[in-house]
Order: C-alpha cells, then structure tokens, then sequence
C-alpha cells in the first residue's frame, strides 16, 4: 500500500486547488507545468492517492486542453489541425505519464512506475514519430521564398 494518503490540506494545496481550477475555468494556454504544479505538490505532501487522482484528471484533458490552446485555423494549415493536436496529444500524455512513473517511484511502487514509464515512453516516441513526419512533409512541400534568376 502506498505510503501517505492523508487527508490534509496546506495553504499551498488550497491554493493549487484554486489555480488549477481557475485554470479549467478560465480557458487558455498554460504549460503543462502549470497543471503539473497540483498532482506533484500532492505528492509531496504525501496525498499520493489524491495526486494519482488528478494525474488521470489531467489525462482526461487533455484533448479538452489542446482544442483550446490549438487555434482553429492555423496559418499556413501544414500539418492539419488534426495531425498537430494528435502530435501535442502524445507530447503532453508524455509529460504526465513520466511524472507520474516518478511519484510511484517515490513510493516504491515499482511495477506501477515501470508501467507509467514505459506509456510515456510510447508516447514520446509517437510524439517524435510525427515530429519526423511533420518535417519531412515541410521539407518536400517547402516552396522557397525567393528565386534566384
């Protein structure tokens, strides 16, 4: 059983409470170390249950989150809005899922963080993957800007 699941909140957790609801609340872009700040404090404050909770919180998400902060029409439109919320879908699944291999192994929860680490990093290599893709794309549809006569 994981050690710490205590109930108590600190003035610090109220207040990432607070931030990270009026985060959902007020939609835009924040860095996923802005969402991170709550699950991670609540881990250190030994609520590691808790902090799981909001790590599959964030993980939910974070479509949600990407549809917000990804305009609608980007300029120029390569790659598709599709193939570029897939991308960052990957790269921000990677972020959670890799601190949330380090919470458990902070708990010794070593077959749980071996799992968590190897979804991050399946979702590192997509995420790589695509960034390949994306440029391979860019570099045979590129048009120079210029010509030389």
């Amino acid at each position: 059983m994981a050690k710490g699941n205590s109930q108590a909140t600190t003035p610090k957790l109220a207040r990432l409470r607070a931030e990270a609801e009026w985060m959902r609340e007020h939609p835009g872009i924040y860095p996923m170390e802005h969402w991170l700040r709550l699950p991670l404090a609540l881990g250190k404050a030994g609520q590691f249950n808790e902090a799981i909770i909001e790590f599959h919180r964030l993980l939910d998400e974070v479509d949600w989150r990407l549809n917000i902060e990804v305009p609608r029409q980007r300029p120029g439109g390569d790659p598709p809005r599709s193939a570029f919320l897939e991308k960052f879908g990957h790269l921000s699944r990677f972020q959670i899922y890799e601190q949330m291999s380090l919470a458990c192994k902070r708990q010794n929860l070593v077959i749980q963080a071996k799992q968590y680490a190897l979804l991050a990093d399946q979702h590192y290599q997509e995420y790589l993957d695509m960034s390949v893709e994306s440029y391979h794309f860019r570099s045979t549809h590129e048009h120079p800007a210029t010509t030389d006569i």
